[in-house]
């Protein structure tokens, strides 16, 4: 499976207001992509047109794909030196509603500042922050349902000996049977 270096996340700002990033991870830093500016919870699988571009393995620095990529404005770039830590935390964030996420991933730089990225969609939150912090693609990604193979055996029916009985001379009233050993 090709290297995935990009995920999806959500920041807030000004309190209530959000934008949305994708996400690249590469050694000399974290390349950020501003895909969407503020967002309700009356749309919230927004992201997913965007997932394709944070999994295209051909998207790196120098590529015209990537050129493309970064010129929207609100796109960044944090230096891998400028990285003091990278702390993931499962829990939902509040007021994200129905929009669906894996947790919070909390950069925090050498300035002192810290960034809140909220992982959009289902994503493996401890990947992504191993990732962040080497600068390495994103391990522990689900492949594909059409990428996944399945042996013509995959499922071996056994006889674990087990009878179902009920009570044949009169009502099952408050009974519902029970099971029992051959």
């Amino acid at each position: 499976m090709p290297a995935v270096r990009g995920f999806l996340a959500m920041e807030y700002f000004l309190l209530i207001l959000n934008r949305s990033f994708i996400v690249f991870t590469f050694p000399e830093g974290l390349y950020i992509s501003k895909f969407s500016g503020p967002v309700s919870s009356w749309t919230p699988f927004f992201f997913v047109p965007f997932e394709k571009i944070a999994n295209d393995p051909d998207i790196v620095p120098g590529s015209e794909d990537f050129k493309d990529v970064m010129k929207p404005s609100g796109s960044f770039f944090i230096p891998r030196a400028e990285i003091a830590s990278v702390d993931y935390v499962p829990t939902r964030k509040w007021g994200m509603g129905p929009v669906p996420h894996s947790g919070k991933l909390y950069v925090r730089l050498t300035s002192g500042k810290s960034r809140e990225f909220i992982l959009l969609g289902s994503q493996d939150g401890e990947a992504v922050r191993a990732a962040v912090l080497s600068g390495m693609p994103i391990a522990g990604l689900l492949e594909p349902l059409d990428q996944i193979e399945i042996s013509e055996h995959a499922v071996i029916s056994e006889d674990a000996g087990l009878g179902v009985a009920r009570h044949i001379d009169g009502p099952d009233v408050l009974d519902a049977g029970g099971i029992r050993r051959q």
